[in-house]
């Protein structure tokens, strides 16, 4: 190219040139050596000049891996190719670790509800089909299984079954009213929670309803008849308290039930409304984003290696909201049921 930088129509016509050709095996070597350098295309300006167009060359290291094109995602692969490509590389486990006959435990947000029921309609041994017929409604993690959507509410089960802490009774209010924390309740609990093999736990929202006195999180929105300005309030939590939350979740497991499997997910079901004064939008793609920030700082934390349960991370959120077109119900807030 006679020592001169391409102008922007020489570089478009390369650029097109390549494009007709790219079924020719030395430019599809070419564009793997391309892209493995991480060239990208800057513009810049020296006085009056017109733009020009600059190549450049970064270091990049053999893992990097890059943002797949719309058309890559969507039209040159079928689903399931293009989400074991571009969406659970690095996450996908090596081989399938549940069976039919292992107990499922799901809880958290409504997504758990969801993933329960369908493995349920496969056969799958879940705490919901082996013991709610037992426990009916007095047990939280089967009658509120899916209402426990924050992960200071989660941390609440697991102190409660295996170390016996008590918490406030008006904390555990869930659709059908408060359900009190009985010591048959929690033995029944801990039984489930021994009996485990997999733990699917999934995360809702980092807003939070709290008693001002003692900073106990309560399940859900405090109900209108009991709500009190001097007893109950709203904040949002932080990424730190939200990992140390799941950093406590993962002990309590690996030293009461060391076989255990942890599979953590972010719900994608947006919030139904947000107590702060912006839009329930903007303030679901925080609270999403704090969880997931917290989640992905659990999944690095060096201490992972020296714990006995196994965890994983499926990314249900970034499946749903960056690769699933139109997902969602009328509701705009629930997932249809063939994408679950």
């Amino acid at each position: 190219m006679n020592g001169q930088l391409p102008n922007k129509d020489n570089g478009q016509n390369l650029l097109a040139s390549i494009q007709n050709r790219k079924e020719d095996p030395k430019v599809t070597e070419f564009l793997k050596f391309w892209n493995k350098l991480g060239n990208v295309v800057g513009f810049y300006r020296m006085g009056k000049e017109t733009p020009k167009v600059l190549f450049a060359d970064w270091f990049t290291y053999d893992h990097v891996t890059f943002h797949p094109a719309s058309t890559t995602l969507h039209r040159d692969l079928s689903p399931e190719a293009a989400i074991d490509k571009y969406i659970l590389q690095g996450w996908k486990p090596s081989h399938p670790f549940i069976s039919r006959s292992d107990l499922v435990t799901a809880l958290g947000s409504c997504f758990a509800d969801e993933l329960t029921v369908y493995l349920n309609s496969q056969n799958f041994t879940t705490s919901i089909s082996s013991y709610g017929w037992r426990s009916g409604s007095t047990l939280p993690i089967i009658s509120c299984h899916d209402g426990l959507v924050n992960t200071f509410v989660i941390l609440q089960q697991f102190e409660w079954a295996f170390l016996g802490k008590n918490f406030a009774e008006d904390l555990w209010n869930g659709s059908l009213g408060i359900l009190i924390p009985t010591e048959e309740c929690r033995l029944q609990t801990r039984q489930i929670f021994l009996e485990t093999k997999i733990f699917c736990i999934t995360l809702g929202l980092s807003e939070i309803w709290y008693k001002k006195k003692t900073g106990e999180v309560l399940w859900r929105a405090v109900p209108k008849k009991s709500f009190d300005s001097e007893l109950h309030g709203f904040r949002i939590s932080s990424v730190a308290e939200n990992l140390q939350n799941l950093l406590r979740i993962r002990d309590l497991i690996s030293s009461h039930v060391p076989h255990a499997k942890i599979v953590w997910t972010l719900s994608p079901i947006p919030l139904k409304a947000t107590f702060r004064p912006v839009s329930c939008i903007t303030a679901n793609e925080a609270s999403k984003s704090i969880l997931r920030v917290a989640l992905d700082e659990l999944m690095r934390d060096p201490d992972n290696s020296q714990k006995e349960c196994q965890m994983f991370y499926w990314p249900s959120y970034e499946i749903v909201k960056d690769f699933a077109k139109d997902p969602w119900l009328d509701d705009g807030r629930h997932i249809r049921k063939g994408l679950v």
